[in-house]
């Protein structure tokens, strides 16, 4: 309901939800919070909210699009890890970081990633179905394997000024 202000750790963890709305009072969605809910299918976002954070949708199955609000800065470790069914994913305007294992395993093949990005995590994209991704201006540093096991994925544009490009990207 209005009023609550944080989700915690574990609250829906596990559960048989399909649909759940989060009114915009909430400001902070705990770690692992909807970490196996595997019936889920639809999540609306509160438009204030900072952080996706580590696990915090992992292994939602049929999850099968998120747009995240342009208050969200980061995209915590395996936040979407194990989201079969994600084709569709809008990434918010103030996003900063993509962190490691991100979006493993995900099935969208199209994504912009917005400008202010400035670092692509350990395996982020790994085992994706993406085909094609172009990096903003405004990456520094894509760690290793972040589109490793991407089969489809046939193009991937690097702009001039990322500093850190380690192996088997």
């Amino acid at each position: 309901p209005d009023g609550v202000t944080k989700i915690d750790v574990d609250a829906f963890s596990s559960c048989s939800i399909e649909t759940i709305e989060i009114p915009d009072t909430v400001i902070e969605i705990a770690k692992e919070a909807f970490q196996h809910a595997s019936k889920l299918k639809t999540i609306t976002l509160p438009k204030n909210l900072k952080a996706i954070k580590h696990r915090c949708f992992d292994s939602c199955r049929n999850l099968e699009s998120i747009s995240i609000p342009d208050s969200v800065t980061s995209i915590d470790k395996f936040a979407f890890v194990g989201c079969d069914s994600l084709k569709n994913i809008s990434l918010p305007k103030g996003l900063k970081k993509i962190d490691n294992y991100a979006f493993s395993g995900s099935e969208f093949k199209k994504i912009t990633i917005p400008e202010g990005v400035t670092h692509i995590g350990k395996f982020a994209f790994h085992n994706s179905k993406l085909i094609s991704v172009t990096l903003p201006s405004t990456t520094k540093t894509i760690e290793e394997g972040a589109f490793q096991n991407s089969e489809a994925l046939k193009e991937v544009v690097i702009p001039e000024g990322v500093t850190t490009l380690e192996k088997e990207v």
